[in-house]
């Protein structure tokens, strides 16, 4: 249909000012209200409608219309101006994210995270209307202050497409982001998440997840497993990259349960990566740094992160930061300083029986009393369960320090004077029992990526070693060439053994026929 310049014209209550743009379902101006003044973008759609396609139109929009959600651009007006229809819709003066954004200029985790957060919430609330959006692409995303998202065109794709008979390539318009289902005919749901996936693919790598003219990009899309991004991006972690591929499935069915579901694992596996330190006073980060290299695998893992709240609202079984710090610097100086206070006593006392039995000719024997001392503590969280107690090893004087969560006091054995005291044995050391060994739990396997006709990489050979390894034979029925390449002849025995394995013949190795091969 050849495009007309509506600017000037008055559509609805709003005159058309200027015009912002064209895609390949509408015109987007710029537009004022005739009594009001305020402004709104006006979507003029590229198609007249008969008396039929009019009521659908009207019936639809109102649906569109009544969506109400912070990241949904909101439907303010609809109508038919001379069998066009049209929308009125909020004006976001800041753009498309495609243009804060261009293509060629890679974005960072932490400012795609929030983004497809924002989008996914918007489509899952939609989804949840059971609506589809059908043409989800950076054009299709406009722009708020602060950074807030807004997604619109919600079933424009759709009106234009139903309303008159286009040539394939003007029907699917931005093939780039096309589930393989969309393309033919069938969008589900799922198809908006395959859409978001291939713009994250764009926002991190920098450049398009498919090239080429309109035929071959929908092909790929189809049958190309997606290139791995970690040769686009070397330091992208594997989770990512695996959280990723999974929306990129070829089949609805291997793709996250829902959109919502796809943002989650994203965002957690993201937030469970970064690696926060907090600050410490001087002297304190060398204890965390000696805890955490002495500790073992599982222990490492248990050790939780720790922030300014966990500090201040430290449960009362937990041993903190501040405590292992204050034990390794401090405890050393407390033992001493006790021990050298029990060693004066000691000789103070032992003074004074000598001069008693000097000026009256016989022993003199003290009378046993339990010295008690006003107890030094520490306070820190311990478990109440494992109460740490003083126990003299020997009859000998003994200073322990005792380290509890109440109060407790350290007891100085009884010391008696005798004239000829008798030697003291040696205390013999207990036998340390032998700690038993703990079994190393085994790992689960991991499948290896899903891949299909066209996959170039080294687990396409393989695959090709196990086919061969398992009698499968080419179309010609000879042994596989091991070339890491998912051609024809791959294919054929691929769905021979997924036959024979009696499980879904679909040519596509993903997970099931990496089971059956044995591999998770």
């Amino acid at each position: 249909m050849q495009m007309v310049d509506h600017t000037g014209q008055q559509f609805g209550n709003y005159t058309l000012t200027r015009l912002l743009g064209i895609g390949g379902f509408a015109e987007v101006y710029l537009g004022e209200h005739i009594y009001l003044k305020s402004q709104a973008a006006i979507k003029v759609l590229l198609t007249t409608l008969d008396q039929e396609e009019i009521a659908r139109f009207l019936a639809e929009a109102r649906t569109l219309a009544a969506l109400k959600h912070p990241h949904i651009v909101r439907i303010l007006d609809f109508g038919i101006e001379k069998d066009t229809p049209f929308l009125v819709m909020e004006y976001a003066s800041n753009g498309t994210i495609q243009q804060r954004h261009p293509r060629g200029v890679p974005l960072t985790l932490d400012v795609v995270v929030p983004y497809v957060s924002q989008i996914a919430s918007a489509l899952q609330y939609a989804h949840d209307q059971k609506l589809i959006h059908r043409d989800i692409k950076p054009g299709n995303i406009l722009l708020q202050e602060q950074n807030e998202l807004l997604l619109s065109d919600f079933g424009v794709a759709m009106f234009a497409h139903d309303s008159q008979q286009k040539s394939d390539q003007e029907f699917v318009g931005t093939a780039t982001y096309m589930a393989p289902e969309q393309i033919r005919g069938q969008a589900c749901q799922s198809s908006d998440q395959y859409a978001l996936g291939v713009i994250v693919y764009e926002w991190l790598s920098g450049g398009y997840l498919f090239q080429g003219s309109f035929t071959e990009v929908c092909t790929q899309h189809m049958y190309t497993a997606p290139e791995p991004l970690r040769n686009r991006i070397p330091n992208i972690s594997p989770t990512i990259e695996q959280v990723l591929m999974t929306a990129l499935a070829k089949e609805p069915s291997q793709r996250f349960s829902n959109v919502q579901a796809f943002a989650t694992a994203l965002e957690q596996v993201y937030l469970s990566e970064q690696t926060t330190v907090p600050s410490l006073p001087d002297g304190e980060s060398h204890v965390i740094s000696s805890f955490a290299d002495s500790a073992t695998p599982a222990q490492q893992d248990a050790i939780p992160p720790t922030t300014a709240a966990s500090q201040q609202y430290a449960p009362t079984n937990s041993f903190s930061t501040t405590l292992r710090s204050l034990l390794s610097q401090r405890t050393l100086t407390i033992k001493n300083s006790i021990l050298l206070f029990a060693l004066l006593g000691i000789v103070i006392v032992g003074s004074g029986l000598f001069y008693a039995y000097a000026a009256t000719g016989r022993p003199v024997t003290t009378q046993n009393r339990k010295a008690t001392a006003t107890p030094t503590q520490i306070v820190f969280s311990q478990s109440p369960s494992t109460p740490t107690t003083t126990t003299p090893t020997t009859s000998s004087t003994q200073v322990d320090l005792a380290v509890a969560s109440s109060p407790t006091t350290t007891s100085v054995a009884q010391v008696t004077a005798t004239p000829t005291p008798e030697p003291t044995s040696k205390p013999k050391p207990d036998s340390t029992p032998t700690p038993k060994p703990t079994a190393t739990p085994t790992p689960k396997p991991v499948c290896p990526p899903t891949i299909q006709s066209g996959s170039k990489n080294t687990w396409v050979k393989t695959l090709q070693q196990d086919l061969n390894k398992r009698g499968m034979k080419d179309s010609a029925g000879k042994a596989l060439v091991v070339d890491g390449d998912f051609g024809a002849n791959t294919l054929y025995a691929v769905k021979s053994w997924q036959k024979s394995a009696k499980i879904e013949v679909d040519g596509v190795v993903g997970p099931q026929t990496w089971h059956s091969l044995g591999h998770c």
